[in-house]
């Protein structure tokens, strides 16, 4: 067990961005009684599949000090981040089509991909404060002013600035997506 300490770490950061998922969905029809039912297509979505597989990756370099981790090593934590996710398969299986390079060249130029990726090391690297302060990006702006609200609301966020970029990212997504087609 020594040795998978990365695959441990990996299930711990699975679950961590399965309360990301749940964030986004609390209180819409894919709720229901507290037990989360995701849309059928949330795993197939670009921007899902980019921002997850970013935020995985930085996790693993910012939390676990993976940065300098072997390429086996990294993939058996994405992997299993993944499979803790989504116990499905289905992004895993998303994730090892790549392989095919039309598939890759499709998948990792698309808009929403390279969006939800962009958006991923944004609220990553906010709660891991490994962004510039003086970063240009509107999101990072708004995201501070949202944490200052948090804060003199007297809300307890785990690193606010990294909770407010989620709510301005993946949460406006998925609420966008899928929770306004039935509201």
């Amino acid at each position: 067990m020594f040795f998978n300490g990365h695959l441990r770490q990996a299930r711990e950061a699975g679950h961590e961005a399965a309360k990301i998922v749940c964030r986004c969905f609390e209180g819409s029809q894919f709720m229901p009684h507290g037990q989360l039912q995701l849309p059928h297509d949330f795993f197939d979505d670009y921007y899902i599949r980019g921002y997850f597989t970013a935020w995985f990756d930085y996790i693993k370099d910012f939390a676990y000090g993976g940065a300098d981790w072997s390429t086996q090593k990294a993939g058996d934590f994405l992997l299993a981040g993944f499979d803790t996710l989504d116990p499905s398969g289905k992004l895993r299986g998303h994730h090892l089509s790549l392989a095919d390079v039309d598939i890759r060249e499709t998948v990792l130029t698309s808009e929403e991909y390279v969006l939800g990726s962009n958006h991923a090391v944004t609220c990553v690297g906010l709660a891991y404060e490994m962004l510039r302060p003086d970063d240009p990006d509107p999101i990072i702006a708004e995201a501070k002013v949202l944490a200052k609200s948090f804060t003199s609301n007297g809300l307890e966020t785990d690193g606010s600035v990294g909770a407010a970029a989620q709510l301005l990212t993946i949460f406006v997504y998925v609420r966008e997506t899928w929770v306004a087609l039935d509201a």
